[in-house]
């Protein structure tokens, strides 16, 4: 039985809380309420990852030892942080599309 990282199980373990919601919040005539679900979704997944990454590289600068994984995990995270961000961006636009709908 493969073990997942410790990242991607807790991705993992949201993902799978997430699934059970997902037919609820798909919708039939417009996408956008489905979009943004599956936006905010994806920012979520990768604002878990990017705590997790960020802290991993605080410990190794911390106790001074592999800076070489210090480094990749603090890149990384920021990276993950960054697409975080544009994400909840996107998922707020999908979001105000779909409130315009309603209002019709």
């Amino acid at each position: 039985m493969k073990t997942l990282s410790r990242e991607h199980q807790a991705v993992f373990n949201f993902k799978n809380s997430m699934c059970q919601l997902r037919p609820v919040v798909t919708d039939q005539e417009e996408i956008y309420f489905t979009s943004f679900f599956d936006s905010f979704d994806g920012a979520i997944s990768d604002f878990i990852q990017t705590e997790l990454f960020i802290r991993q590289g605080e410990r190794c600068k911390e106790l001074k030892i592999n800076p070489d994984l210090e480094s990749y995990s603090i890149n990384y995270g920021t990276k993950l942080n960054k697409q975080g961000i544009e994400l909840t961006r996107a998922s707020l636009g999908f979001l105000r599309k779909f409130k315009k709908i309603l209002k019709k």
